[in-house]
């Protein structure tokens, strides 16, 4: 017992967490969630920032759909869907698993506004039950290394979309844009009921667009390498039948997410393990 309190106490682990400020972390976080902020800057992420603006006002306008908002892809221009939505939808499940970390630390505030910000994007991108827009710019952002503010000046934001079609369909996608909606309605439920509800009906109509192509092929082309679905489309549509059926209790929806999972493959050849990596 001696022995095991004294390693405990020197523990250069247990020194760090003594030390180490997390609230700090999780502010900065959540700070680079805000700055990568696009469309019409809102006054609560102006107030956090003196060098960011307004940016790619026009994105959707070659659809005659507006497309503004969303965040940027890290320090690139372009927005990518994919990568969007995971990220929003572990910010969501962060805060699920533990909200007393945001409210303890101040953050809830921040959390719920960047939950917000990527989702309520998302509606915009699905603007009827047979239509996805998944991606606005291309590669050809790479090529740019500019401020977002001035993107628009130097190349035109081209914009990809998905439907329900084998040959056009995009089921990674909208999968994983359902598992988002619907861990974000869980989150405004009470707190914001009618924005819950619309989250959830997307979420819904997401999932049986990607359902009715059982297809990655209207995806895959535009995307090129940067963030092609390697791993097939079953993983999001069994991930967002989970959140689904934590939003609604639906028997259906974990009935869904079961049989989706047993298209993962087996983790060794010969084995039995499903392939959950």
């Amino acid at each position: 017992m001696f022995l095991a309190a004294a390693l405990t106490a020197a523990s250069p682990f247990a020194m760090m967490a003594q030390n180490y400020n997390y609230g700090e972390s999780l502010a900065k976080s959540l700070l680079f969630y805000q700055l990568q902020e696009s469309g019409k800057l809102s006054q609560e992420t102006l107030s956090r920032t003196n060098w960011r603006g307004d940016c790619c006002l026009k994105d959707g306008q070659d659809n005659n759909i507006d497309l503004t908002g969303g965040w940027n892809d890290a320090g690139d221009n372009a927005k990518f869907n994919l990568p969007m939505s995971f990220s929003s939808m572990v910010l969501a499940w962060s805060y699920l698993n533990n909200p007393t970390a945001y409210t303890a630390s101040g953050q809830e505030r921040w959390l719920l506004h960047n939950i917000k910000w990527a989702n309520d994007y998302f509606v915009k991108c699905n603007p009827d039950a047979d239509t996805y827009y998944f991606q606005v710019s291309n590669e050809q952002d790479h090529s740019w290394w500019v401020a977002t503010e001035v993107i628009e000046e130097l190349m035109d934001r081209k914009t990809y979309k998905v439907d329900g079609t084998n040959a056009n369909g995009g089921s990674c996608v909208c999968g994983g844009t359902a598992a988002s909606l619907a861990a974000a309605s869980i989150i405004l439920k009470d707190k914001d009921p009618e924005r819950s509800a619309t989250y959830l009906k997307h979420a819904k109509q997401l999932l049986a667009l990607g359902e009715k192509a059982l297809s990655d092929n209207g995806y895959n082309g535009p995307v090129g390498g940067l963030y092609h679905s390697w791993s097939g489309f079953y993983d999001e549509l069994s991930l967002a039948s989970c959140w689904i059926y934590q939003a609604t209790g639906d028997q259906t929806y974990l009935n869904k997410a079961k049989e989706y999972a047993t298209h993962f493959g087996k983790e060794f050849q010969g084995g039995t393990e499903t392939a959950y990596s």
